[in-house]
C-alpha cells in the first residue's frame, strides 16, 4: 500500500516538471525615449463667476467708476478699489493629463469681442470685431504654486478727462492672481461672488458644480459633472481659479471665452470655448454720477431767470456736471419740489412745511438744459425744458419739436453717452403775479437717468 502511494506522488511530480519550459527565465525587450512631454493635457470644463443677474448663463455687471474726492481718477486701482471701474471676474478651469497633473505647466484664458455690434456700440467699438480683448497666462512656478501674467492686452483704457487743462488718465489693471483648488484641503472653495475672499457659505468644488449647473459651465464633449468631480477628487485633474478684470467702459455684449492648457514642452490641449449663451455676458447698465450736491442761483428778481453755471468737468464741484458711468446710453430726467422761503429742513420735511402751498412764499417754475458733445467738445445736441414743481414723474430733457431758440441737433431726448461727462444747467424764475416775498428760498432737485429713447448716436 505504501508503495502505491509513493508511485502516485512521483507521477504527479513528473507531470508538473514536464509542464515547465526548458529554461526557468524569460527575457523581454524594454525601451524608453527620454525627452520632453509631447502628450497634451485635456480640458474638462471651464466657467466664470460672479453671476450678477438672473437669466440664462453667467451675466456680469460692470463696476461703476467714481472719481476721488478731488474729482480726479487715479491709475492706482488700490486707492479706490471698490469703484475704480475694474470688475473682478474669476475664471475657473479643470484640466487633466494622462501622465498626471504634474505635467500641466501652463493654462491660458482668451477673451474675444463678438463678430458684430449693434448700432449704438458700433461707432465706438466696430474696430474691435472678433478681436482679442485680453489673454491671461498662468504658469507653474519653479518652486510650488502658480503665477499669473497678462501677455496680451491690446487696448489702452482711459478714465474721462476731468478738467479742460488735463487729459484722460490711463487706467492700470489691478493685479492678476491664480489659486489652485485641492480636494480635502482649505483651498477647496469657490469664490461665487468674485470678491477675492472666502465668505460664509461659499461652496466646495463638489457642491459648486451642481450649483452652477450645465447652463453656466462649459464641459468638453466627453465630460459631465460626475466625471469632472471624480477626476478632481482622485487627484487626476487640476482646478485653477484665475482672477481677471473687466473694464467698465466696454460694450454690453456676449464675449467669447476660451481656455487651453499645455505642458512645459508646449504640447497644448484643444481649446475649450464656451457657448456665448453660457458666458461671458456683460450686462448693459446705466450709471449716474453728479459732481454737485447743491445748485446755487444768483440773486433774481420776480419774473426773471437765474441760471446756475454748468460744465463738463468733474474737477469743478461747484459747477454742475452729470456723468453716465455705465456702459449704455441714457437720457436725463429732473424733478423738483417747490422752493420755500426761509426753509432750512430736509427733503422729507419740505412738503409738510406750513408755507409749502403759499404762492407768496414759494417758487415753482424751473428750467434745465443738457448738452451733448463729441469727444472734441463740439456741441451736437442741446435740449431744454421748462417744468413746474411736483410733476408726477421725471421730465426728461428733450429737444423740442420744432427746435426752440438755442437748441441744437436731432429732435428727441438728448443723449447722455456712457463714459462722457456732460454739461447740465438749471435755472429758477419766480413767477409774476404771485406777490412773492424777498428772501432766501430752498428746495430740492432730483436728477435721474433712464434708457435712451432718442435718435442721436454716440460719437468718438
Amino acid at each position: 500500500m505504501q508503495k502505491r502511494i509513493l508511485s502516485i506522488a512521483i507521477a504527479i511530480i513528473a507531470i508538473v516538471v514536464m509542464a515547465m519550459p526548458a529554461a526557468a527565465q524569460v527575457s523581454v525587450g524594454t525601451g524608453v525615449t527620454i525627452n520632453t512631454n509631447t502628450t497634451a493635457p485635456f480640458m474638462i470644463l471651464t466657467t466664470v463667476t460672479p453671476d450678477d443677474t438672473t437669466g440664462d448663463g453667467v451675466q456680469v455687471s460692470p463696476e461703476f467708476a467714481i472719481p476721488l474726492a478731488n474729482g480726479k481718477f487715479s491709475p492706482i486701482a488700490s486707492l479706490n478699489a471698490a469703484s475704480d471701474g475694474w470688475k473682478r471676474v474669476q475664471f475657473y478651469v479643470e484640466v487633466g493629463h494622462v501622465n498626471g497633473i504634474a505635467n500641466i505647466n501652463n493654462v491660458a484664458i482668451d477673451v474675444n469681442y463678438p463678430g458684430s455690434f449693434n448700432s449704438e456700440d458700433a461707432p465706438l467699438f466696430d474696430s474691435r470685431k472678433n478681436a482679442l480683448k485680453f489673454e491671461i497666462n498662468v504658469n507653474r512656478a519653479a518652486v510650488g504654486g502658480w503665477v499669473a501674467q497678462l501677455p496680451v492686452y491690446p487696448w489702452t483704457e482711459y478714465y474721462p478727462q476731468t478738467s479742460p487743462a488735463g487729459s484722460p488718465t490711463a487706467a492700470v489693471m489691478p493685479a492678476l492672481a491664480v489659486r489652485e483648488l485641492v480636494y480635502g484641503q482649505t483651498s477647496d472653495w469657490v469664490d461665487t461672488n468674485a470678491n477675492g475672499t472666502q465668505d460664509a457659505g461659499e461652496p466646495t468644488w463638489q457642491n459648486f458644480i451642481p450649483l452652477w449647473g450645465d447652463a453656466r459651465i462649459q464641459y468638453s464633449p466627453t465630460y459631465g459633472p460626475y466625471m469632472a468631480f471624480d477626476r478632481y477628487q482622485l487627484g487626476q485633474a487640476l482646478v485653477l481659479e484665475i482672477t481677471g478684470w473687466f473694464w467698465f467702459h466696454q460694450p454690453g455684449v456676449a464675449y467669447t471665452v476660451s481656455a487651453k492648457a499645455a505642458t512645459e514642452s508646449g504640447a497644448t490641449s484643444e481649446p475649450l470655448t464656451a457657448a456665448t449663451a453660457k458666458f461671458l455676458n456683460y450686462n448693459r447698465v446705466i450709471g449716474l454720477y453728479t459732481d454737485f450736491t447743491n445748485v446755487t442761483y444768483l440773486n433774481v428778481a420776480v419774473g426773471q431767470d437765474s441760471w446756475a453755471d454748468g460744465d463738463r468737468w468733474l474737477e469743478t464741484p461747484g459747477i454742475t456736471t452729470v456723468w453716465n458711468n455705465g456702459n449704455v446710453s441714457a437720457k436725463v430726467g429732473v424733478q423738483s419740489t417747490k422752493m420755500v422761503k426761509d426753509f432750512t429742513g430736509t427733503a422729507a420735511e419740505i412738503k409738510s412745511n406750513i408755507y409749502y402751498n403759499s404762492p407768496a412764499k414759494t417758487i415753482q417754475t424751473f428750467d434745465a438744459k443738457l448738452y451733448y458733445t463729441n469727444g472734441t467738445g463740439t456741441v451736437l445736441q442741446l435740449g431744454s425744458i421748462n417744468y413746474t414743481a411736483d410733476e408726477a414723474s421725471p421730465k426728461y430733457i428733450v429737444v423740442n419739436s420744432p427746435l426752440a431758440t438755442g437748441e441744437v441737433g436731432p429732435v428727441g431726448a438728448v443723449l447722455l453717452q456712457a463714459c462722457r461727462p456732460a454739461k447740465i444747467e438749471f435755472s429758477v424764475h419766480p413767477e409774476l403775479g404771485e406777490g412773492q416775498e424777498a428772501g432766501n428760498y430752498k428746495g430740492f432737485l432730483t436728477v435721474s437717468v433712464a434708457t435712451y429713447t432718442g435718435t442721436q448716436m454716440p460719437t468718438p
